[in-house]
């Protein structure tokens, strides 16, 4: 083993360089030379155990493989980490597993892009994805050691232009809400609770009655029920726990279900409720059978409905800060969709600059134009 030293203005690197099993190892510059040995050591170890392919070079779709066991599998949600084995398997693997792992270059991830994008099989947002999950995997695999930088880190993300959320007007939420009222009263709860709180689908069904406070009007959003997993765990999307506000509406559906037993039931307060049924078909079905076609058009969804509780609260003269905690939005940009939906969002503001000659220029200019008529 070799212990490499590169000496700069304000400090000193340290790299560590092997054989083993006809095939070099260099680990990328480090703060200390025993956080090189480190390396080595943990190298020798890893390539010992069978971790690490040697003596040829490895092959993308290997590296793929030992990435996700080593990394996506002990270290991300269980939804997460199948979206990031689905985009390996389905566009990255199939065009680019044959090549060497040191051999990929920029060319090749670009203009797989390029492709996938030309195909109009998937969405802008889903090739940003895409490619955020593929410079995850080789920053990871220069971190390793197994190569010396990352060829997809100076691809830029595409620009996407910001869509317009599809929200539900006023005579639709009324005719849902009757409508669901009459034909299918589980789920006229469950939108009652989703229209007034703009909470997802997964955590209304999460939702536990012990985190239900009636009397102060509030509950605690710290668990969704994970529709892949077919079970609930305690995590949000953001990975922020909050406490939300429950208006009138809410509470009086909740103590109507209190009443019928439904706390003995089950812990769950939607425990009736089934997660893919609802979330795919049969709320498209719902809106049909209702009569709103026009909704259907605009390509409604059970998550409209939480598009419509926030453009409703940005109405009523509501904030976004207030609007960002609601929803449990990690960043202020997120909720800046609903901005516009304010009465006085534009109302006035260019009153705030106002350009105009004096008053004596002004009475000149009248008598000028006089004169001259």
């Amino acid at each position: 083993m070799k212990i490499e030293k590169r000496k700069r203005k304000t400090c000193v690197r340290y790299r560590a360089r092997f054989m083993m099993n006809n095939s070099e190892f260099r680990s990328s510059w480090l703060d200390s030379e025993k956080l090189a040995k480190d390396w080595a050591s943990q190298k020798r170890t890893e390539i010992l155990a069978g971790q690490v392919n040697t003596g040829v070079a490895m092959p993308l779709s290997m590296f793929a493989a030992l990435w996700i066991e080593k990394h996506v599998e002990p270290n991300k949600e269980h939804s997460a980490g199948m979206r990031d084995k689905q985009v390996l398997r389905r566009h990255v693997l199939p065009k680019l597993g044959h090549v060497k792992l040191r051999s990929l270059n920029t060319q090749q991830i670009e203009f797989l892009l390029a492709d996938i994008k030309r195909s109009g099989l998937i969405k802008p947002k889903t090739i940003n994805n895409l490619l955020g999950t593929v410079k995850k995997m080789l920053n990871d695999a220069v971190r390793w050691g197994m190569i010396q930088h990352n060829p997809a880190s100076a691809i830029r993300p595409l620009k996407i232009q910001r869509q317009e959320v599809t929200t539900f007007t006023s005579e639709e939420t009324r005719v849902l809400l009757g409508h669901t009222h009459q034909h299918f009263i589980e789920e006229y709860r469950l939108i009652v609770f989703a229209l007034n709180t703009g909470c997802r689908l997964g955590e209304c069904l999460g939702l536990d009655w012990s985190k239900v406070d009636l009397q102060q009007g509030t509950a605690l959003i710290d668990s969704i029920f994970d529709g892949s997993l077919r079970k609930v765990v305690m995590r949000t999307k953001g990975k922020k726990f909050r406490k939300i506000p429950l208006n009138e509406s809410i509470c009086k559906v909740l103590r109507e279900m209190a009443l019928d037993g439904r706390k003995a039931e089950s812990p769950l307060i939607f425990s009736r409720i089934d997660y893919e049924y609802l979330s795919h078909e049969k709320f498209k079905r719902i809106l049909k059978s209702a009569g709103l076609e026009m909704a259907l058009s605009r390509r409604a969804t059970f998550h409209s409905l939480r598009h419509t509780f926030a453009s409703e609260f940005m109405r009523q003269s509501g904030n976004l800060y207030d609007l960002q905690h609601i929803l449990g939005h990690s960043t202020i940009t997120q909720t800046e969709k609903y901005a516009h939906f304010a009465p006085s969002h534009m109302f006035g503001l260019t009153n705030r600059v106002t350009f105009a000659a004096p008053v004596s220029n002004l009475i000149a200019m009248t008598k000028l134009e006089t004169k001259v008529m």
